[in-house]
């Protein structure tokens, strides 16, 4: 007994230390250089103030819509509270209590794995499993980010956890398991829409349960009424708040999709491919048709010919490796079947990348794993330690690369007089340098704290609101540069649109599309000659209409406000 504590206590310190690893890493290591927030990231820090400050769950709105500020509908209210909660404990501002739950999370995964899987597999299998899963490209290019996603999935794999737990209890009815998975998948759903997966493949596999007469009917019927009792107390809540402020029990909405079914089917194979493998070359094997349906073919003979040997290992199974495998294969097929869905119907701005993907990865290679163990074979374990290396080595390379050219990337910008020149003028790396840009926006003081100082009858509009919400505190309305890039008709269509007598000032930074189109050179050109407020800098333009105080001119060399940012 004594032995099997001293493993346990073991592999417990071990899926800490890896998880520090990780975020030291690809997180800590290279934050001098990344600007960790998103303009998601600014709905979630911007609704998190506001509902401290007694305002509730609302964002900035566009510069069309009649008033200010909107309630937060396009992601669940879960994570802002959580951002809320922790800044009201703390003391420290959303902003950065959002990349201190992001990396805490990512680094507690590890341990979360082992905490779910360990009840039906080797934990030598976990401990593989979690070092693929936190040091997957998508995770790495996720994870160190301001967002909900590592939340998300630490809140799942717990609500996993639980419900396997409960499975392996002595009790006959394990209400408290069952009430805490329930609960827990809740608040995971009010982290994310794509939690919405968790509850089908929870729901499937008590329906499997029940129809193999795992359990009694009796019992699953229990056993369902105990979670959904978990899961209401975090759901009716955000009922009840999304019926009062938008009339109906979703209010997610979007503009339709110029991707299809089957292209976001390949995009998301391709996007598993890379970060299972780490290797862009297996991949692209996604948008090969005829091997897709040679896989396809075979995969289904596999399974045909394997069916005796699948029947035995599932009725010789114990309840709980039933649970197991039931619930990580419907989490992987309902998961990936509704990132599909939902990206064929709503246009997200990207296609399906390895972001998308993170949530289910972790489940496919659990299955896989329980799979493998099923066969009873002593090399199991051997064969699946070394491939696990192999692929550690293939996520390494992979990881190291994209950080080493970000990080050359970045040295070459700081190093130069006029930061936002070399950007135009580096090969096209689109989010290294929309990432960049930002970083050298947040990082000039100066302009931060005079637009801080705006009086707050001022409208402050920008093309950049989610980096300016975020470092002033204030309610940025988003703008477009216009298709003309006429920096005089943008003032004159902010001015007309907000009502000649209110005050307001425009701040236009450059993003990659705009540098490498010539827009920003067309924007400096076409400057207001007359009745407005006009300041330049390299890296801004801000015109304001009296009787708003115009910002100062720019009293630092662009290189060095890139330089004084990357000290900080």
């Amino acid at each position: 007994m004594t032995k099997i504590l001293h493993s346990c206590h073991f592999h417990y310190a071990f899926a800490v230390l890896i998880g520090v690893l990780a975020v030291t890493m690809y997180a800590i290591n290279p934050a001098d250089f990344r600007y960790p927030y998103t303009p998601d990231s600014a709905a979630y820090i911007e609704s998190a103030r506001h509902f401290m400050a007694g305002e509730g769950l609302v964002t900035s709105s566009p510069l069309t819509h009649p008033s200010p500020t909107v309630p937060l509908a396009l992601f669940p209210p879960g994570h802002p509270l959580l951002l809320a909660l922790c800044s009201a404990l703390t003391g420290v501002d959303p902003a950065r209590a959002s990349v201190f739950i992001a990396w805490v999370s990512w680094a507690l995964l590890p341990v979360a794995l082992l905490f779910a899987l360990s009840p039906v597999l080797d934990r030598r299998a976990i401990q593989c499993i979690s070092l693929l899963t936190i040091t997957s490209p998508g995770m790495v290019e996720t994870g160190w980010r301001a967002l909900s996603d590592t939340t998300f999935l630490l809140l799942t794999i717990s609500a996993f956890a639980f419900l396997l737990r409960a499975m392996r209890s002595t009790q006959n009815v394990p209400g408290a398991a069952l009430f805490i998975s329930g609960l827990l998948c809740g608040a995971a759903y009010l982290s994310r829409n794509s939690g919405t997966a968790a509850f089908a493949a929870i729901a499937a596999s008590f329906m499997v349960l029940a129809l193999t007469q795992t359990l009694r009917l009796r019992t699953v019927i229990t056993w369902t009424a105990w979670w959904s009792a978990g899961a209401l107390t975090a759901l009716v809540p955000l009922w009840v708040r999304n019926l009062q402020t938008f009339g109906t029990l979703q209010p997610y909405k979007m503009s339709p999709s110029d991707i299809g079914l089957l292209q976001n089917s390949r995009s998301f194979l391709q996007s598993t491919l890379l970060d299972v493998s780490g290797l862009p070359s297996v991949s692209m094997l996604a948008w090969d048709g005829k091997l897709l349906v040679a896989a396809t073919l075979a995969s289904l003979l596999a399974l045909y010919l394997s069916r005796n040997r699948l029947k035995a290992a599932w009725l010789s199974a114990d309840p709980t490796a039933r649970l197991a495998a039931t619930l990580l294969g419907t989490y992987v097929v309902a998961g990936g079947s509704m990132v599909i869905l939902a990206r064929t119907l709503y246009q997200w701005g990207e296609p399906i990348n390895v972001r998308h993907v993170i949530q289910y990865d972790w489940a496919l290679l659990g299955l896989l794993a329980i799979a493998f163990a099923a066969q009873n074979i002593k090399q199991v374990v051997i064969v699946s330690m070394l491939g696990t290396l192999v692929l550690m080595l293939a996520h390494y390379q992979y990881n190291y690369a994209r950080i080493t050219a970000e990080r050359e990337t970045y040295t070459v910008i700081a190093e130069t007089a006029d930061p936002i020149r070399a950007i135009a003028l580096e090969p096209n790396r689109g989010v290294v340098f929309t990432n960049k840009l930002k970083l050298i926006v947040s990082g000039d003081r100066e302009l931060i704290e005079e637009v801080r100082a705006l009086p707050q009858n001022t409208v402050i509009a920008s093309n950049a609101a989610d980096v300016f919400s975020i470092q002033t505190g204030r309610i940025i309305r988003g703008v477009a540069e216009g298709k003309d890039c006429d920096s005089t008709q943008v003032a004159r269509e902010v001015e007309s649109t907000i009502g000649g007598n209110v005050p307001f000032v425009l701040i236009l930074t450059p993003s990659n599309e705009t540098l490498r189109s010539g827009c920003w050179e067309h924007l400096r050109r076409t400057l207001p000659q007359d009745g407005y407020q006009v300041s330049t800098r390299a890296h801004a333009l801000i015109i304001g209409n009296p009787p708003s105080p115009a910002p100062q001119e720019e009293r630092r060399e662009p290189r060095d406000t890139f330089q004084t940012d990357a000290k900080e």
